[in-house]
C-alpha cells in the first residue's frame, strides 16, 4: 500500500537559485535593435548586388546587368588603361575607339544603368567634349576615354546604323568622373550624318562648333545634374535635355528642336524654320531666336515656358521673324506663332524685325509681375492686353508709319485695366495678326 502512494506523490526537480539580472536601458536596447537590423539589410544588400537582375552580361564580364536595345550589338571592350596609339603616333594610357562614318550612321554614346534589387543608379558621371580634328580620317570619327577614368567600354554597333561605345562602371568602387572626348573629321564640307544619339546621366556636355564639320539628321543628347553648352550645331531634328542645370546655345539651327531643363536656365541662340520649344522650371529663359517661314512649308512657332519662383522664372526674349523671298509687296510673306508663359516672374519680348504683311499669332502671360510686349512697325492685327489691380497701356512706337490704330479701353478684373483694339495699313490686314499680353496683379505694357 505503501508503494502504491509513493507512485502518486508528486515529482520535484531542483534548480539552483540564480540572482536576478538587472534590465538593460531603453537606450541600449535600441542600440541593439538598431545593430541587428542594419546586419541584416547590409546582408541582403550584398546578396542583392552578386545577384544581376537578368542573365544577359556584356563581352565585358562586369557583374552588373544592362539592358541592350535587340538591334544593338556589343564587340570589343578596352579598359581606360589599355596603351593605344594616338593622333600624334604616340601611346598613351587613354582607351580610344575608331568608329567607321558614312551617310547612313549615327553615332552612339550611353553608359550602363546598375538594375539593383534596391532600385536604380546611375553608374557614371563626368564630362563628353565633342570636337573636329584635320588629322582624321575622312570615314572615321574617334572615341577617346581619359586615363583615370576607371572605366571599361565596349564598341557597340546597331542594325539601324548605330555606331559607337557603351560604357561600363569598372571593377572597383572608384567613382571618379569619365572623361570622354568625341572627335570628328574635318573634311572641308559638312559631313551628311543620319544622327548622333547621347544619352550619359549625370555627364556634362560640351559640343563644341560642328557649323562646318557635321550636319545630322537627328540630334539627341540628354543628361542629367549636369549642364548642356553647345558653340554651334544644325541639325534637322534636335533634342537637348537635362535637369537641375542650364542650357546655353551660341548657335544652334534646326527645324524641330526641343530644349528642356528643370531648377536651371536657357539662354543663346536658336534659328528654326520649325517648331521650337523652350521649357524649364524654377528658372529664366533670355534667348535670341531667329524663326524663318519657308515657302510652302508648315509656318513656325516658338513656344516658351518657365514658372513658379518670384525672379528666377523670368522670360526675356527677342524673336525675329523672317521670310523666304521676303517682299513688302509679297500678300502673305510668311505666319508665325509666339507663345511665352510664366508664372511669378517678369516677362519682356520684343518682335525687332518682320516682313511686310505677315501674319503674327502672339500670347504672353505672366502673373504677379509686369509684362512688356515690342512689335515690330510692320505688325497688323488685332492685340489685347489684360490686368487686375493694376494699369494696362496700348503704346504706338511710330505714329508716322501710315498703320490706322484703333482703341477700346474697358475695366479688367479685380478694378484693372483691359485695352483692345487694332492697327493695320489696309482694310482687309486688320485682323491679319492677333497679339495677347496677360498679367495680374502687375501692369502690362503693348508697344506697336
Amino acid at each position: 500500500m505503501s508503494d502504491s502512494k509513493e507512485h502518486y506523490l508528486p515529482q520535484y526537480t531542483a534548480v539552483d537559485a540564480q540572482e536576478e539580472r538587472p534590465r538593460r536601458s531603453p537606450l541600449r536596447r535600441f542600440a541593439l535593435g538598431f545593430l541587428l537590423a542594419f546586419g541584416i539589410w547590409a546582408s541582403l544588400k550584398a546578396i542583392a548586388s552578386s545577384r544581376p537582375l537578368s542573365s544577359y552580361r556584356p563581352p565585358c564580364q562586369v557583374g552588373y546587368s544592362w539592358v541592350v536595345p535587340s538591334s544593338i550589338t556589343l564587340g570589343q571592350c578596352l579598359e581606360s588603361d589599355d596603351s593605344l596609339s594616338m593622333l600624334d603616333g604616340t601611346t598613351s594610357a587613354d582607351a580610344v575607339f575608331n568608329i567607321p562614318l558614312n551617310a547612313d550612321s549615327t553615332i552612339h554614346l550611353s553608359h550602363q544603368h546598375l538594375s539593383r534589387w534596391f532600385g536604380s543608379v546611375s553608374a557614371l558621371s563626368g564630362t563628353l567634349h565633342i570636337t573636329s580634328s584635320s588629322q582624321l580620317e575622312n570615314d572615321k570619327a574617334r572615341i577617346i576615354i581619359e586615363r583615370g577614368s576607371r572605366v571599361k567600354a565596349c564598341r557597340l554597333t546597331g542594325k539601324n546604323g548605330e555606331t559607337g561605345v557603351g560604357l561600363i562602371r569598372g571593377l572597383t568602387s572608384s567613382s571618379s568622373p569619365v572623361k570622354l572626348t568625341l572627335v570628328l573629321p574635318q573634311t572641308g564640307t559638312p559631313l551628311q550624318l543620319k544622327g548622333i544619339l547621347v544619352d550619359l546621366p549625370n555627364f556634362a556636355l560640351n559640343i563644341g562648333d560642328l557649323k562646318d564639320v557635321a550636319n545630322f539628321e537627328s540630334a539627341i543628347f540628354k543628361t542629367s545634374n549636369s549642364p548642356v553648352i553647345v558653340e554651334s550645331l544644325t541639325a534637322e531634328h534636335t533634342q537637348l535635355q537635362t535637369s537641375n542645370a542650364h542650357i546655353n546655345i551660341d548657335n544652334l539651327v534646326s527645324s524641330d528642336l526641343r530644349i528642356e531643363t528643370s531648377d536651371g536656365g536657357i539662354s543663346g541662340t536658336y534659328n528654326s524654320s520649325g517648331t521650337l520649344h523652350l521649357t524649364t522650371s524654377n528658372a529664366p529663359i533670355r534667348v535670341t531666336v531667329n524663326l524663318e517661314h519657308e515657302s510652302s512649308s508648315t509656318p513656325p512657332k516658338v513656344v516658351m515656358r518657365t514658372s513658379n519662383e518670384l525672379r528666377t522664372s523670368e522670360i526675356d526674349a527677342k524673336v525675329n521673324l523672317y521670310a523666304t523671298g521676303d517682299d513688302s509687296n509679297t500678300t502673305s510673306p510668311g505666319t508665325f506663332t509666339i507663345s511665352a508663359l510664366t508664372s511669378n516672374g517678369p516677362l519682356s519680348l520684343g518682335v525687332p524685325t518682320s516682313p511686310g504683311n505677315s501674319a503674327l499669332r502672339l500670347a504672353a502671360r505672366t502673373s504677379n509681375r509686369p509684362a512688356e510686349v515690342k512689335l515690330h512697325s510692320a505688325y497688323q492685327g488685332a492685340f489685347a492686353v489684360r490686368t487686375s489691380n493694376e494699369e494696362a497701356g496700348v503704346h504706338r512706337v511710330d505714329g508716322g508709319d501710315g498703320r490706322k490704330v484703333e482703341l477700346r479701353e474697358g475695366e479688367g478684373e479685380g478694378g484693372g485695366k483691359m485695352v483692345r483694339g487694332y492697327v493695320y495699313m489696309a482694310e482687309e490686314n486688320r485682323e491679319l495678326g492677333r497679339v495677347r499680353v496677360v498679367s495680374s496683379n502687375a501692369p502690362v505694357d503693348l508697344y506697336i
